[in-house]
């Protein structure tokens, strides 16, 4: 059963890289170490401050972030990108598929 999709090939354009988190945030060597909240506000600074600026430098962009009054770039994918209702959209797509497939149901007659 697959549990991971995912496209493999060349984009169309040649968008500008996005920025990702340092390597030190992601990578744990021999144990898994539990970050301090102020180790997470260090290894999250660069992001947050670029990705504020992307949505800054763009007017349309600008103006919702300033018309819906956020604050930070956690707001911006919270509030206005990433909603709660757009996930339980996608959630209900994805649970509306594995029924199609028959991954619903629990009798062992399929």
């Amino acid at each position: 059963m697959p549990v991971v999709g995912y496209s493999l090939g060349y984009p169309a354009e040649s968008p500008a890289v996005r920025d990702r988190l340092p390597q030190q945030g992601l990578v744990h060597y021999e144990q898994y170490e539990d970050y301090t909240d102020e180790r997470i506000l260090d290894i999250y600074a660069e992001r947050n401050e670029k990705g504020w600026q992307r949505y800054m430098d763009v007017p349309q962009l600008k103006e919702m972030t300033e018309r819906l009054g956020l604050q930070n770039l956690a707001q911006i994918y919270t509030i206005a990108k990433y909603t709660k209702e757009s996930h339980l959209g996608y959630s209900q797509t994805v649970l509306d598929y594995l029924d199609k497939q028959n991954f619903m149901r629990n009798d062992e007659s399929n």
